[in-house]
């Protein structure tokens, strides 16, 4: 046994010696990349931030590894974990119309206020968390630099959630290559590609905290549970997204009421610097009260139920037919949690998770094209579980990412936006026929698929 020991302890000292090597040799590798992709000024910077990635994910694939770790496969897995974060290289100088007409001028009126003044005004429509990480970019950058570090922070993000997705789904199965390839899968998702390396959006922060509010929560760390949920909320309203699970894991006893004020207190703290520097607090609370009367179409080229009209028809009878109908099915959805609450297993919840992150967003009014995100992340989850379906998150995958082309390439439709809205339905229908039938007959999955 002692042998053993001392033979495995040697295996872990050789696979860290391997990822310092391999920190190195990415680092190495990007610093080229940089000079081909973006040859500007403060490559240092951005190498080091690149390579604090490379490290952070090559570290969680350590730990994973253990007790049984091989060199041959981890050296492999580092291989491709840099080939996944290079593929990005070519997209960082892209810039998106929203980075022109939205994130370039806000950062532009950021560095024109002395000092902190800009922490008191009101610019731009984003919360002030986000504000916060805009305003030390460019404090800190050049204007021909920012956009590369407002993408480097939704990569790092990436990286969270890749990380938080692999320890939600080692709590129903101990497979490591499940495991791995739920990163890896995450990673070289096309719409994560897209958002953030090519569009420069923030999906993935708001997503990746939340991703670890729900594996605090399914491990029963209630306080860390809630205080990610606060910081995902505080950065994005599409949090709401994932309510549902969060109900369900009230439910199931395993976050408590009374930690509630965790996110209380985590949400009012990241308002206090603003509020110090004299944003009035009425404009603060209300930010996201004010996003959702901002916009007037049904829906901004989202497979949603709304996809069968003109995007730019506005109709106030259509929007609140669908905060309606989302209002009805979300109340039906979490009385229905409730009456089977006993039946609450890890699987079901993860179930119910997928289909809340695609049916809310379904049934509301004013949804973009980029608001599938988190249910497409999550459907890496919903695949590694249910393997004979694994057609259902590809649909959902493919159903995004038609939309995402026209904004960001000036593309036509490559399949009507009706035709992904039904395939959307079609999916939301079979997750949900599935999690009902599942629920009633008080089993957790078909033989030969991976189970809790």
């Amino acid at each position: 046994m002692q042998m053993l020991g001392a033979g495995r302890k040697n295996l872990e000292k050789i696979g860290l010696i391997m990822l310092l090597g391999a920190i190195l040799v990415f680092a190495v590798g990007s610093a080229v990349l940089d000079v081909i992709w973006q040859a500007r000024g403060g490559i240092l910077a951005r190498v080091f931030a690149w390579a604090l990635i490379f490290a952070f994910l090559g570290w969680a694939l350590f730990r994973q590894m253990k007790p049984a770790f091989r060199p041959d496969v981890f050296g492999g897995l580092l291989a491709l974990l840099a080939l996944v974060l290079w593929i990005r290289f070519p997209l960082m100088s892209f810039q998106s119309s929203d980075y022109i007409d939205c994130l370039q001028e806000w950062a532009a009126a950021i560095r024109q206020a002395p000092g902190f003044t800009s922490l008191s005004q009101t610019i731009g429509d984003y919360n002030v968390p986000y504000f916060y990480l805009l305003f030390v970019i460019a404090k800190l950058t050049t204007v021909a630099g920012e956009l590369y570090w407002i993408k480097l922070i939704s990569i790092a993000f990436e990286a969270i959630g890749a990380i938080y997705i692999m320890r939600i789904l080692s709590s129903v199965t101990k497979n490591k290559v499940a495991l791995f390839a739920s990163m890896f899968a995450f990673l070289l998702l096309p719409t994560v590609v897209s958002n953030g390396s090519a569009w420069g959006q923030c999906d993935a922060i708001y997503t990746s905290l939340s991703l670890a509010g729900l594996y605090y929560g399914l491990n029963r760390r209630s306080k860390l549970a809630y205080l990610f949920f606060a910081l995902a909320f505080s950065f994005k309203l599409q949090t709401i997204f994932f309510l549902l699970p969060a109900i369900a894991l009230l439910l199931s006893k395993r976050i408590r009421w009374k930690d509630v004020w965790v996110f209380l207190a985590v949400f009012c703290a990241l308002l206090l610097p603003a509020l110090i520097a004299g944003r009035p607090l009425a404009n603060t609370l209300l930010i996201y009260y004010k996003q959702a009367g901002y916009y007037e179409w049904l829906h901004f080229n989202a497979p949603t139920i709304f996809g069968f009209f003109d995007s730019e028809t506005s109709s106030s009878m259509f929007a609140r037919a669908g905060i309606f109908a989302a209002g009805a099915v979300f109340l039906a959805f979490a009385l229905y949690l409730y009456v089977r609450r006993d039946r609450l297993n890890t699987e079901r919840i993860l179930e119910a998770a997928y289909l809340s992150l695609l049916i809310i967003p379904f049934l509301l009014p004013n949804m973009h094209e980029r608001y599938f995100f988190a249910a497409d992340v999550f459907g890496v989850v919903y695949l590694m579980c249910h393997l004979k379906r694994w057609y259902v998150p590809v649909i959902g995958v493919i159903s995004s990412l038609l939309t995402y082309l026209p904004f960001l390439f000036r593309q036509e439709m490559a399949i009507p936006l009706s035709v992904l809205s039904i395939a959307m339905l079609g999916i939301i229908c079979l997750v949900a026929r599935d999690f009902i039938k599942s629920v009633e007959a008080d089993r957790s999955c078909e033989p030969g698929e991976i189970c809790c």
